[in-house]
């Protein structure tokens, strides 16, 4: 039997025009060809490209017929191409804007709220200072006569104790009264005139905060009230840095480590789900305390200006201008600051990373396993976690302060006067007894000026976990918002 062609079976049939308007066509001897680059699509694929000066061929049409034509292009040409593909360099760039701009608004939001926590941490608070009655303007209303006695008005409180504390404290205070010209021309006006009341030691004293509680909404208004919004937001761009330092840094010690380790890198994957999590758990733990360590000198730049007013001319602000003039010793974390750095570290990360990793170990528990348990443990765990770690956080602060105002090694630049602060300092007395005269309230018997006869109102159980407030309504819109994020992806995952 004869055996028929494609031409005979089917005469419409032409092989060089057939499907023509696809991007992709099969043609004989050739293969698939791709009709916008003119040559086939295995050309295309890296393992095409030919080593030892060969270059790959391009399939070009003339007339329906395909030639040979060599490409320019060599393998390392082909290779820069890829990696900077304008799609794929968009693409990151567009992603770290994004998270940048994440970062610097979330710490902008929660900048005031650092500040006033930092301050009532480190400050002594007087009755004096939250009361604020000697900056007061007095006023008197002038209706009656000419030949009437006027009658100056004074603060409620009139006590000799009360006047003689304000003495001590604020000075000397004139009364100017009016003149009896001016009091007959101001009977005139609508308004009624004032008494003006001058401090003698008004020039030292407008630097320093006066809240009227210990209220850290108060405290963030009194910022307000004295630096305007500058203050509310001290040291923003130095907290900024710090933190995606802290990041950074932390990230590279976690992702250099863990290869020799054998372990996936936990700053990524999480502990319980690492190949080894006791491994994860200690190099996680050990990242964030050496990460805190290097980057201590610049904490205490920010503490410095967390502390100090802005709007004091001659006071050193820049970030920039601090640093540069560090000698290489300043780089090091200061022997006094090591022990409460590292407990700082550990009070806040360690019981976060170390119960996930308990529950799995021991319970075989986790978000997938018990949806409903898991969270309310990790909430009860995260509010344990704020309690540790708020006294340890007021031991390090306090630390710090003291290593600004009296340590002899601290650099030139840094170092603080006492009159610098906005708040006056309450002591540290070494890493253990200092909580005790945070407590108390108290100094201990040696120094000069006790913080009790200074009425000092900043003492007590709450002293020591200032802050607290705020810092469990974090807690609780953290776990509400990580609740939310594992019920979707629970759900797409039983879908």
């Amino acid at each position: 039997m004869k055996e028929l062609s494609t031409a005979e079976i089917r005469p419409y049939y032409d092989p060089d025009n057939f499907q023509s308007e696809y991007p992709y066509v099969f043609k004989h001897n050739y293969g698939v060809i791709n009709q916008e680059l003119g040559k086939p699509i295995s050309m295309t694929l890296p393992t095409t490209i030919k080593h030892n000066n060969q270059k790959p061929y391009n399939m070009s049409r003339n007339n329906l017929g395909i030639s040979a034509v060599p490409v320019n292009k060599t393998r390392t040409a082909k290779i820069q191409e890829d990696m900077f593909d304008y799609n794929s360099v968009k693409e990151l760039l567009t992603s770290v804007l994004k998270n940048f701009i994440k970062k610097y608004l979330r710490n902008l939001i929660s900048q005031p709220f650092e500040v006033a926590r930092l301050l009532l941490q480190v400050g002594v608070f007087t009755k004096h200072d939250v009361s604020n009655k000697e900056h007061k303007v007095v006023t008197t209303d002038f209706q009656s006569s000419d030949d009437e006695d006027i009658e100056y008005l004074i603060p409620a409180d009139t006590s000799q104790s009360s006047l003689e504390s304000s003495n001590n404290l604020q000075g000397s205070i004139s009364v100017k009264p009016k003149s009896r010209s001016h009091r007959r021309f101001s009977s005139i006006e609508t308004a009624p005139p004032t008494i003006e009341v001058v401090s003698v030691d008004e020039e030292c004293s407008k630097y320093k905060l006066n809240p009227f509680s210990l209220n850290t909404l108060d405290v963030i208004s009194s910022l307000f009230t004295q630096d305007g919004v500058k203050g509310m937001f001290r040291a923003l761009n130095t907290t900024f840095i710090y933190n995606t330092l802290f990041a950074t840094i932390e990230a590279w010690i976690s992702g250099f480590i863990s290869p020799l380790l054998s372990i996936p890198d936990p700053y990524f994957v999480d502990v319980i789900h690492s190949s080894d999590p006791s491994k994860a758990l200690v190099l996680i733990l050990a990242a964030s305390v050496v990460t805190a360590v290097i980057l201590q000198p610049i904490e205490l730049i920010n503490v410095r200006f967390m502390v100090t007013p802005t709007n004091k001319p001659e006071t050193n602000r820049s970030f920039r201008s601090q640093i540069s003039q560090y000698s290489p010793r300043d780089f090091l974390c200061p022997w006094s600051l090591l022990l409460p750095t590292i407990n700082h570290s550990l009070a806040s990360n360690g019981l976060k990373r170390y119960i996930p990793y308990l529950l799995f170990t021991q319970f075989n528990m986790d978000i997938y396993n018990s949806p409903v348990m898991y969270p309310l443990i990790t909430l009860v765990t995260n509010s344990i976690e704020l309690f540790i770690r708020l006294p340890v956080e007021t031991l390090l602060r306090r630390a710090q302060l003291n290593y600004l105002l009296n340590n002899p090694n601290c650099n030139k630049t840094l170092r603080l006067q006492h009159n610098e602060l906005s708040v006056p300092f309450g002591g540290y007395y070494g890493y253990f007894s200092t909580l005790y005269y945070v407590y108390t309230g108290s100094k201990p018997s040696f120094d000069k000026v006790s913080v009790t006869e200074l009425n000092n109102i900043n003492r007590g159980l709450e002293s020591i976990f200032r802050g607290w407030k705020v810092g469990l309504l974090h807690v609780l819109s953290n776990w509400r918002f990580q609740m939310l994020n594992n019920y979707t992806n629970v759900s797409e995952e039983q879908f």
